[in-house]
């Protein structure tokens, strides 16, 4: 039985910096490898689903890669898109 691996960075998005690309890139390795791989996110970004295809699309993400967002696994996705137009309203 092959260990699971995880990858916790800040964010994850389409263009991003050196560190995320070695992440992806890592974790590209242990999804090939046959590895159970996780990326895990804590900031707050409803897009994920969208950047996530984008990466896939792109070749930057093995699709077996599962990325995990901190809000989204705690809140659940419905109440974080809620939360995102609740905070768009107000006048901060």
């Amino acid at each position: 039985m092959k260990a699971t691996m995880f990858f916790l960075i800040g964010s994850l998005d389409v263009q991003r910096g050196g560190l995320t690309k070695a992440s992806l890139a890592q974790a590209n390795t242990f999804a090939e490898m046959g590895y159970d791989t996780h990326i895990l996110t804590f900031n707050f970004d409803t897009r994920y689903e969208r950047i996530r295809s984008k990466l896939i699309e792109l070749g930057q993400l093995n699709e077996n890669v599962k990325v995990l967002n901190l809000y989204e696994e705690l809140c659940g996705v419905k109440k974080i898109y809620q939360l995102h137009k609740l905070l768009l309203k107000q006048d901060i």
